[in-house]
Parts: structure tokens; sequence; C-alpha cells
């Protein structure tokens, strides 16, 4: 019976710790809320991080559209000295980061 436990624990632990993400479509609601919840406290004109709407904002469905490939890249492409990684100071998690792609291989725009 100990050994069902022991085994059991860390199977449970696992499957909580891996956050359960719908990645079907459609993706554009789920990417506006995926920056609303991480980025736009540094790319807004009235955001609160530092450093603000550098070198863009986030703000209207027209801006985040417009960069779509560069929110793609920013996420889910290698680091890279003309490619910083965003958040800001961190990184999205997994299943945002699957969002993302999703929808900018669907074609990055707000019918997808």
């Amino acid at each position: 019976m100990i050994r069902f436990v022991v085994i059991l624990c860390p199977l449970v632990l696992i499957s909580c710790s891996n956050e359960s993400v719908d990645a079907t479509g459609p993706y554009f609601p789920k990417v506006k809320t995926i920056i609303q919840n991480n980025c736009i406290t540094c790319h807004s004109a009235n955001g609160t991080g530092e450093p603000k709407g550098l070198p863009v904002r986030l703000e209207t469905d027209d801006e985040i559209l417009s960069l779509a490939e560069a929110i793609k890249k920013a996420t889910n492409d290698p680091v890279s000295p003309r490619n910083k990684r965003m958040p800001y100071g961190g990184e999205l998690n997994a299943g945002d980061k699957e969002i993302i792609l999703r929808w900018f291989e669907s074609g990055g725009t707000a019918a997808n």
C-alpha cells in the first residue's frame, strides 16, 4: 500500500503542474488575452512597467495584427541580438507560446 501511494503522489503532482491549454482556434481572442496579461504593462502608453511602449505598442487589434510576426518571434523563436525574448525579464508558459505560434501559423489574423 505504501509503495502505491509513493508512486501515485509524484504522478498527481506532475499532472497538476502541467497547464491545461485549449490550443484550438479561434486563436486571436486568446492571443489578445495573453498580450493583455503579459505585455501591456510595458507595451502601452499608460503602462506601469519599464520601459513603456518600446519599441512598439500592443494596445489595439490593429497594432497586434500588424506585429504578428514580431510577436511570434519574440515569444517563440531563438533569442539573438536582433530578437529579444518577451515578456521582458521572463518567458511565457508553454501553452501561451503554443497559442501564439498556432495563431501566427494559421495566418496571424483576427479571423483565426
